[in-house]
């Protein structure tokens, strides 16, 4: 892949973001407690990781997001739910997981993975 990808969790009471380089490694993150689900504190989020990266937005290939308020995330070109998105990484870091418990800001969440 070229190009760096961001991916984008806005919670009920942060907004996280990072930034992957071409080859999946981790090049910036951010974490903006909010208060409230708004797009302030995503946009804040995205421009602190883009200024800690060194990077225009204009760099970044593909934005993926996810969380409570993941289609508040308007660049975005995909979002997924916050349980896909753990049970595919879970998965993804330790094959043969079967369960994931997310304890959040509003809610908690059971998972099973198959």
């Amino acid at each position: 892949m070229s190009g760096y990808v961001m991916g984008v969790d806005l919670g009920s009471t942060t907004a996280k973001t990072v930034i992957l380089d071409g080859d999946g490694t981790l090049v910036a993150r951010s974490i903006v407690q909010m208060g409230a689900v708004s797009r302030a504190a995503v946009r804040a989020s995205m421009d602190q990781t883009l200024d800690a990266a060194g990077l225009e937005q204009q760099a970044i290939a593909r934005i993926v997001s996810t969380g409570y308020g993941r289609r508040l995330v308007e660049l975005a070109d995909k979002n997924f739910t916050e349980i896909t998105c753990h049970a595919r990484g879970a998965a993804s870091l330790w094959p043969g997981v079967r369960l994931v418990i997310d304890i959040g800001g509003q809610d908690s969440k059971v998972i099973a993975v198959d």
